[in-house]
């Protein structure tokens, strides 16, 4: 059964869900021979280092969860729909909804009578079960959970079954079960657990301000003995700073007065940091299992209780992954180590139990893994999956050195491979070339406060000039002096050339609309129209929004000399520059003790590309960039005047941009800074905006600072709740900051790898949600015996340039 949703999904679990759509699901039955006599599809992969344990309550690395992704199977999973979105598809359930409207035992799980979303009623594939034919049932995912919950285990995966103040998906008294030793302790829930992102919130809901609790160890990196580093906000005792000298100003410090200075309503870091502020309500007890959320309706059918309400979304997203375990060989495994209980359980093949479409038969540590289909798994009988999982046969060879990893994939001997830097200078053109965005945009930023760089000249005493940075069109000429398609190509193979800040990673409207991708929205599309004042229509060169914005590079070499002139001329006559004087901008490009090759090639193409776009010009061989390394702190060096120029790069969570455009517009999102603020301020400079803000028919014009707006579009009280406003906004500010020119972004990081001839991807358009299809769609041109005979023809070395 499948549910189209017009949702996407979020951040932490992104890249476990991304990977687990490779899977899909199982099936019980009668057991059958695998026929030898079928083609046998071998699909070829490695890892670097081998898995610890396949256990889903101890896994932690990557190795461990990648073959989970073949042998396991979530009670949901992400799949494609006909036109190619994102769907939920129920794979170990049968179905899964919210029934907290018609639960009627409320009051013993704290519910409220208007709550939605803590009661998730599961009801289980029939089918399913593990390879070895053991059905899996309600009793299997109740049981599980209490091994997982088991406080004499130490299981760091039930931490997100039972802290409500990290996940979304915390059961009811998890953390009662989980922590007996707390029995007494107060209760504290996150401000953002509780969704209140002010004092004033949290006081409008009942609490008192005594109830209110700040973390001094997370704010101000001091534990008080006896706290754990909570401390009610109306608390004056006063406790040492380590970090401060004896007798000096601030050595000791109350959570009262940390309040009052930082925290109080009104100041700053308020709407900034709620996640350092607490409320205590109720306190831990002792509890058994049956008191935990966790409910057997019947046989096949569990009620799933949370601590908070969830949304749908969400709650879908977190059931890609699974908890169950064979409980057989899981307790057979157990032992008792320094008073803490551990078990065995998927450490070997015969420790472990499969129950996705895949199962393991080789477990050799720091060699090899295999894995063969699973005769077991319901999808191989029910109907659903038809078309899916071509391939027969999957082995990890374990090859730690990229250098055999790459002779490998040319022999054939493996079906895909990560590309590095090096790689990408020779395989950048190939038609088995794979990329996908990741969230970091690099770019240029400056110092442009003209007082900050008159003292550098003066400090320097070198005669060189760094006023003309303080000219927005000086750095508008040198953002349009690069040609960031050649810059990327030949010194950031693999990268892709960007003009934005938000890359096409970034997604808007996660839970509502799949296909909400910010750089396709047309809002987006005409931030950039507004920076590179490009219009469009029928007296137009460009027709359409989407060809006028396809012709934007960044690049424009006759624009970047009139505006060098431009500025030329105007520094002359405001006595900012002396003719015939020489422009270095000192660079700092990273903490490390040496520039590497690629920062070489960077800084003399720049140099280039500056001194062609000078060239006629009064700054014709004037302007050189100089890249430096080994500053301790570039960032605030750059926010406070100490250096010019700076390379830096912001990266977010792909499904909250507007999260990730704070960093660039209130300083409270980065201990109080920004980058760009020498010489720009968010708090203070403002930003009109013209929109239908009160829904009443009619736009208006509101100004207000950029950290003000930033602030709204990320607040549940102003505009968080209203998608189109968000976008609005979002596209707004990420115009504004562009058009600030006080940075050049210049590239955005990208993961690249090459898939061999011998197999396919189900979809060339990578989607964040699905990637490129994974096992579950992969289709092959050869089989094992053809894919031989190939490799023979080809001399035994294969050509993907």
């Amino acid at each position: 059964m499948k549910i189209s949703y017009s949702g996407l999904f979020n951040r932490a679990l992104l890249l476990g869900l991304v990977a687990t759509m490779i899977m899909s699901l199982v099936s019980c039955g009668d057991s059958e021979e695998e026929n030898t006599s079928e083609k046998s599809y071998t699909y070829n992969t490695y890892m670097e280092s081998s898995p610890e344990s396949l256990n889903p309550h101890t896994r932690e690395n990557s190795e461990d969860n990648a073959i989970a992704l073949y042998t396991e199977m979530g009670l949901v999973d992400i799949t494609a729909d006909d036109n190619g979105d994102f769907q939920w598809t129920f794979e170990m359930a049968e179905n899964i909804k919210d029934v907290t409207a018609d639960f009627q035992d409320k009051e013993k799980y704290g519910i409220s009578a208007n709550e939605t979303g803590r009661v998730w009623q599961i009801s289980l594939n029939k089918e399913a079960c593990f390879e070895d034919g053991t059905p899996i049932n309600a009793d299997t995912y109740i049981n599980s959970m209490k091994l997982l919950l088991d406080p004499n285990m130490n299981n760091h995966r039930a931490e997100a079954y039972y802290d409500y103040n990290k996940s979304d998906i915390a059961i009811y008294n998890a953390m009662n079960y989980f922590y007996p030793e707390k029995n007494g302790e107060k209760i504290l829930y996150s401000f953002s657990s509780k969704g209140f992102e002010t004092v004033e919130d949290a006081i409008n809901s009942g609490y008192t301000m005594e109830q209110i609790y700040l973390d001094m160890s997370g704010f101000w990196n001091i534990t008080p003995e006896g706290t754990n580093g909570m401390v009610s906000i109306t608390d004056d005792t006063k406790y040492r700073d380590e970090s401060v000298a004896e007798g000096e100003n601030g050595d000791y410090v109350s959570a009262k007065l940390i309040y009052d200075t930082f925290l109080a309503t009104g100041k700053d870091y308020e709407t900034s940091v709620p996640g350092y502020l607490y409320v205590a309500d109720g306190q831990y007890e002792q509890v058994t299992f049956e008191q935990v959320g966790l409910v057997k309706v019947d046989d096949y059918t569990f009620q799933y209780i949370t601590v908070n309400p969830v949304h749908e979304f969400y709650f879908y997203a977190n059931m890609t992954s699974n908890w169950i375990v064979n409980e057989d060989i899981y307790n057979k495994g157990k032992s008792e180590k320094d008073g803490q209980v551990e078990t065995t359980y998927g450490t070997s093949v015969k420790t472990y139990m499969s129950y996705g479409p895949y199962k393991l038969i080789t477990f050799e540590k720091d060699k090899q893994i295999v894995m063969i289909k699973n005769d077991k798994w319901y999808g191989y009988n029910d109907n659903n999956h038809k078309g899916q999982f071509q391939t027969t046969k999957i082995i990890a060879d374990i090859v730690p050195e990229h250098s055999e990893q790459i002779q490998m994939f040319l022999s054939g001997q493996l079906d895909s491979i990560n590309l590095n830097g090096d790689d990408m200078k020779i395989y950048s053109s190939s038609d088995r070339l794979y990329s996908t965005y990741g969230t970091y945009t690099s770019r240029w930023v400056f110092a442009t406060d003209i007082d900050a760089l008159t003292k550098l000249e003066l400090d320097l005493k070198d005669g060189t000039n760094k006023r003309v940075l303080s000219y927005d069109d000086f750095r508008k000429a040198m953002s349009r002096a690069i040609d960031r398609e050649r810059l990327v190509s030949e010194t950031a193979p693999g990268y892709k050339p960007v003009y934005y800040l938000l890359n096409a990673a970034f997604y808007t409207d996660i839970t509502e609309n799949a296909d909400s991708q910010y750089r396709k929205s047309d809002e987006a599309k005409q931030a950039l129209l507004n920076v590179y004042k490009i219009k469009y229509g029928e007296e137009e060169t460009y027709k359409t929004l989407d060809e006028a914005y396809k012709s934007i590079s960044g690049y424009n070499l006759d624009e970047a000399k009139a505006l060098f002139q431009s500025v030329y001329d105007q520094a002359i006559a405001d006595g900012n520059y002396t003719e015939g004087q020489n422009v270095e901008i000192r660079c700092m490009v990273s903490s490390a003790s040496s520039l590497s090759n690629a920062d070489i090639a960077r800084q003399d193409l720049l140099n280039q590309m500056l001194g062609e776009a000078t060239k006629g010009t009064g700054f014709d061989g004037k302007i050189q960039i100089k890249f430096m390394c080994g500053a301790k702190d570039r960032f605030k060096d750059c926010a406070t005047g100490k250096i010019e120029m700076i390379c830096s790069a912001w990266a977010g969570d792909a499904f909250y941009p507007t999260k990730v455009i704070s960093l660039y517009t209130d300083p409270m999102y980065n201990g109080g800074f920004v980058h760009e603020q020498c010489g720009w301020d968010p708090t203070v400079d403002t930003l009109d905006i013209t929109y239908d803000f009160d829904g009443d028919g009619t736009a208006e014009t509101l100004t207000k600072t950029y950290q003000q707006w930033a602030q709204d579009i990320n607040s549940s009280n102003v505009y968080g709740g209203n998608a189109k406003i968000r976008l609005v906004v979002l596209s707004a500010l990420e115009s504004g900051v562009l058009s600030e020119y006080q940075c050049i972004p210049w590239a955005t990081d990208t993961s690249s790898s090459l898939l061999s001839y011998k197999c396919n991807f189900g979809y060339e358009e990578y989607n964040v949600m699905y990637g490129f299809g994974g096992i579950r769609y992969m289709t092959y041109d050869y089989d094992d015996e053809e894919w031989t005979d190939y490799i023979k023809e080809q001399g035994g070395i294969l050509d993907y340039k």
